[in-house]
């Protein structure tokens, strides 16, 4: 499947239950190949962020070299780029994608809420889970 990572594709080509659970079956049959595809995407698209070079990063990293640069982190450790794209700094801080918006989260981790940025894939991508849920409901 070329483009199972493309939501508003999978949105476009598929229209019934069975044909979204049909997708559902095509991801799932080997989800490390969909996962590794999945960040390859993401470091494509993120190659000139702010964040990777900070790391060492210069173009778009493999795999490998993506895990032995970047840390894990919490949200903490990225809190101020979060504040720079919430105070309307539209560098390529975090994400290449334009930042449509900020939303915040419930709080319920830690007790206060959070911001995080909503790019112009968040849309499609929640429509797309929703028409997933409705399907497998549906069966």
């Amino acid at each position: 499947m070329d483009h199972w990572y493309d939501a508003q594709l999978v949105m476009n080509t598929r229209d019934s239950d069975d044909q979204i659970l049909d997708f559902v079956g095509d991801i799932t049959r080997d989800v490390g190949a969909v996962q590794a595809g999945i960040l390859e995407q993401i470091l494509a698209k993120n190659a000139n962020v702010e964040y990777f070079k900070r790391h060492g990063l210069c173009g778009v990293p493999s795999r490998d070299d993506f895990k032995r640069a970047m840390p894990l982190s919490s949200y903490t450790d990225i809190e101020s780029d979060i504040t720079r794209m919430a105070s309307g700094d539209d560098s390529r801080i975090l994400t290449d994608a334009p930042v449509r918006q900020m939303l915040t989260s419930s709080g319920t981790s830690g007790g206060k809420q959070k911001l995080f940025p909503k790019s112009e894939t968040y849309d499609i991508e929640s429509v797309l889970m929703n028409r997933i849920s409705r399907a497998c409901l549906n069966k």
